[in-house]
């Protein structure tokens, strides 16, 4: 018999709805004692005010991705789905209309999540199978599988059963599975470059940046409007030197060739690797991929790529210009 799953994206959602109607009441509560709140505490007021009406935001987009998929249900046609081999099922949708699939594994180390495996998107209509690789982690109380079924704009996910059987080939590996060639998305904002000497690959900014040094911008001038400008002037300073150590890190621009890397930073510096393999993986805590170098992601090393698809494409062009 099929083992069916349904999505619990609606519990997910009535929490977040706690989370910021009560994170919104305590802002609330503060505000009304304003004979009591000191000048420079109104800036850090209405950072509280921001991060409750992100958290609003976030309610609402989950809302929307419960109502979306409302109904939607998984029927596993093998259950378990197994490592080395297939998992195969069919999607039931209210509409009629397609979506994503991507089956993902998960380890889980007491609060925190890692990726540690994820397949290529696919639409689906009904039927689905998906290869499962060997060299993952079987289902336990320390990692999941979840098939996550999204559109443009909203998602959600189904908890499924993965096991080794007597089924399970060894040979059907994360590496055996990477495709010959992969394309580059049809949004990006990265940049490959091929020349005599190798390939250049140029990374955007980090899209945050931006949002960062505005939102100083808008913490300075809201103290000149208030008279505070010696508070808003170290306030300014301090966020204007918060992420200089993360564009550090940062790498904006990768050079390979047949004799290795060179990863240069958004700050002057430049790191040289030998040549290595190099893949896509994700990175949980940052919520963005990032590139493995010899199935490790390096340390104090930031990467920034949007998408699987895009990950997956610059890691095949720095394979490529390696000659590997």
């Amino acid at each position: 018999m099929a083992l069916r799953v349904t999505s619990g994206s609606g519990c997910g959602a009535a929490l977040l709805w706690a989370l910021a109607l009560g994170w919104c009441t305590f802002v609330a509560a503060l505000m009304t004692r304003a004979d009591a709140i000191v000048p420079g505490a109104w800036i850090a007021l209405a950072i509280f005010a921001l991060a409750g009406l992100y958290l609003v935001a976030l309610a609402i987009r989950a809302t929307a991705s419960a109502a979306r998929f409302r109904g939607a249900a998984i029927e596993l046609l093998t259950d378990p789905g197994v490592l080395g081999g297939k998992l195969e099922g069919v999607v039931h949708l209210r509409a009629n209309t397609p979506a994503q699939l991507t089956l993902s594994n998960w380890n889980q180390n007491n609060d925190e999540e890692s990726l540690l495996w994820e397949s290529p998107a696919r639409t689906v209509e009904g039927a689905f199978s998906f290869d499962v690789p060997f060299d993952c982690q079987p289902t336990s109380s320390g990692a999941t599988w979840r098939l996550v079924l999204a559109d443009d704009s909203h998602a959600v996910s189904f908890t499924v059963p993965v096991m080794q059987t007597a089924a399970s080939s060894p040979a059907q590996t994360q590496r055996a599975l990477r495709a010959a060639r992969y394309d580059a998305p049809a949004v990006t904002k990265v940049k490959v470059e091929h020349g005599y000497a190798g390939t250049t690959v140029r990374l955007p900014l980090p899209s945050w940046l931006w949002h960062w040094y505005a939102f100083a911008v808008l913490v300075g001038a809201a103290a000149y409007l208030y008279s505070m400008i010696e508070i808003g002037g170290a306030v300014v300073i301090v966020l204007s030197v918060i992420p200089l150590p993360t564009l550090a890190m940062t790498v904006r621009r990768i050079d390979a060739g047949p004799g290795g890397l060179t990863l240069r930073y958004v700050l002057p510096r430049a790191t040289r690797l030998a040549p290595a393999d190099v893949g896509a993986a994700y990175d949980n805590g940052a919520l963005h991929y990032e590139l493995t170098f010899g199935g490790a992601v390096r340390s104090w090393t930031i990467i920034t790529l949007r998408s699987r698809a895009e990950a997956e494409w610059v890691a095949y062009e720095l394979r490529l210009a390696q000659g590997r």
